[in-house]
C-alpha cells in the first residue's frame, strides 16, 4: 500500500504538469517601453518640473545651513547634511514618480481595454513574444 505522504507530492506534481502542458486561451497581450512611457507621457513634464523646484529649494535649505559651517572644524556636520540633503531629494524623487504611476495606470487600463489587450507588460519584464505598443500608447494620451 502507498504512504499517504507520497502519494499526494506524486498527485499533485501530475495536476502541475497537466495544468502546464494543457493549452491556454491564446492572449493578447502588449509590452510598453516604460522609461519613455514615464519621460514623454503628458504628465510628466509638469511633474519634472515640479522635482526640479523642489530639489532646488533642497539644496538652497542646504546652502543656506552650510553657509554658517566652517568646512575644517564641522566637516561631520556638513557631511550630515550633505546625506540628509540627498535624502530628501531621493524622497521627493520617489513621491513624484509615485505620482506619475498614478497617471499613467489609468491611461494604460483604458488604451488595454480600449485595444483589445488582456495585459500590458512592462519591456523589462518581456524576453520577447509581445507587441511593442509604447509609441501607440504615447499618442493615446497626447
Amino acid at each position: 500500500m502507498l504512504n499517504k505522504n507520497k502519494v499526494l507530492p506524486l498527485v499533485l506534481g501530475l495536476a502541475l504538469v497537466f495544468l502546464l502542458s494543457s493549452p491556454m486561451a491564446a492572449m493578447n497581450a502588449a509590452v510598453i517601453e516604460m522609461e519613455t512611457v514615464t519621460q514623454e507621457h503628458p504628465a510628466a513634464a509638469d511633474l519634472e518640473a515640479e522635482l526640479q523646484a523642489e530639489i532646488m529649494a533642497v539644496q538652497e535649505e542646504f546652502q543656506e545651513q552650510a553657509q554658517d559651517l566652517d568646512p575644517e572644524q564641522d566637516a561631520e556636520q556638513m557631511q550630515q547634511l550633505q546625506q540628509q540633503m540627498q535624502q530628501e531629494a531621493q524622497m521627493i524623487q520617489q513621491q513624484l514618480s509615485d505620482d506619475l504611476m498614478e497617471v499613467i495606470e489609468p491611461d494604460l487600463d483604458s488604451f488595454r481595454e480600449d485595444h483589445g489587450y488582456d495585459l500590458i507588460l512592462i519591456d523589462a519584464a518581456v524576453v520577447s513574444g509581445a507587441e511593442d505598443v509604447t509609441e501607440d500608447f504615447i499618442e493615446y494620451v497626447q
